[in-house]
């Protein structure tokens, strides 16, 4: 995850409205370290962190709870946060890359600015300015009547019974 852009984009936001950010990860610091971002960024007011498991429930409830999520993954393949998000009716930014793009709307995407080079195996990343993915969300707030919907083909009810076929076809 990109927490750095995440963090930041919220301080963009936050110059001209309140905003509270919840951190949901598995981790306080791997290759970044959260309590500095948001001690660094004077976030701490104004942000919770969670390590716990939820529920299925629990999850979405939170969800919904939220007026917009950040995608903030680089490179993934198929991020379930985005599409759980989705799910629940609250619209996520997320990158213009890996792939999750094909399933979202292009009014959510945020183009990258650059990219760059990184780890042994020489993989390249896209870069993300914030101002882009604060622009990203302030986007969403002029969207009047705004409905934001699963793709009805990634609807559990619609996907199993293709899943299956598929999973049945590769034990034969």
């Amino acid at each position: 995850k990109d927490w750095g852009l995440g963090i930041r984009t919220v301080v963009e936001l936050k110059k001209d409205r309140r905003v509270f950010l919840w951190c949901k990860t598995d981790r306080m610091e791997h290759k970044w370290s959260l309590p500095s971002l948001i001690n660094d960024f004077n976030l701490r007011d104004d942000t919770v962190v969670t390590l716990l498991d939820y529920s299925d429930e629990d999850m979405a409830w939170a969800y919904s709870a939220c007026d917009v999520t950040l995608g903030i993954g680089t490179g993934e393949g198929f991020g379930f946060p985005i599409f759980e998000s989705l799910a629940c009716g609250t619209p996520c930014i997320h990158g213009n890359d890996g792939g999750a793009p094909e399933h979202m709307p292009k009014w959510m995407l945020v183009e990258p600015k650059a990219r760059r080079m990184e780890g042994p195996y020489n993989a390249y990343r896209n870069i993300y300015d914030p101002y882009g993915w604060a622009e990203a969300v302030n986007h969403i707030e002029v969207r009047p009547g705004l409905k934001v919907e699963l793709p009805a083909y990634l609807d559990w009810n619609n996907l199993w019974p293709r899943w299956a076929e598929w999973l049945k076809a590769g034990v034969k």
